[in-house]
């Protein structure tokens, strides 16, 4: 079950001004009790979506990784189309010294060339879009699983996921646990990856 739920808060205007005086003063007296009290309910608690994949380590590494590999497949095929390029204006030079035989055999090399380069480049995309998809997939469900396991350790009945200004009008301060989610997220990784080596070099 994934773990970004979204609120949608609507407010209703009243016609009588009067009643929207009293209302104000109303919320206002309420507002300012809830911040005098020294306890609140944290059964439910909410974090920073961005903030929490923004911040994950392993978020970090892989954005770090595909952009390296989008570096290098975009060299790789810069070289490649310089290379044709630069057999293309060698046969616009030469081809008035060429036999019709042999400026039709060029033609159609350069030809089957590009046709090569078009579809490694359309392999190139297609691979880096299977790694992206399973990076956040990856991603995605450690968090999830991260979530669920992090609530029932502390006892929330429920984290909802926000982006400010977008999906939680207000919410208590008292109630924002996402500092917390982010050090224990990342600590969990960095404990994974330590692991993940002393297997390897026992192997």
């Amino acid at each position: 079950m994934s773990v970004w739920m979204l609120i949608a808060l609507a407010c209703n205007n009243t016609k009588d001004k009067k009643a929207d005086a009293t209302t104000d003063t109303t919320t206002t007296q309420e507002i300012t009790a809830d911040d005098n009290t020294s306890s609140v309910d944290r059964s439910i608690v909410y974090v920073n979506s961005d903030s929490v994949l923004f911040n994950y380590e392993l978020y970090k590494k892989s954005k770090k990784e595909l952009e390296a590999k989008e570096k290098q497949f975009s060299n790789d095929l810069k070289q490649r189309a310089s290379a044709f390029q630069n057999e293309v204006e060698q046969y616009k030079r030469s081809v008035n010294t060429m036999t019709i035989q042999t400026a039709k055999d060029t033609e159609q090399r350069l030809a089957a060339k590009e046709k090569q380069i078009a579809q490694y480049n359309q392999s190139l995309q297609k691979q880096y879009l299977d790694d992206e998809k399973k990076a956040l997939d990856k991603i995605t469900e450690n968090l999830d699983d991260f979530m669920t396991r992090y609530a029932k350790k502390n006892n929330y009945k429920m984290i909802l996921g926000y982006k400010q200004g977008v999906t939680i009008w207000y919410a208590d301060e008292r109630l924002d646990v996402t500092n917390q989610v982010i050090k224990a997220l990342n600590s969990e990784y960095k404990n994974g990856e330590k692991s993940t080596e002393g297997e390897a070099e026992e192997e």
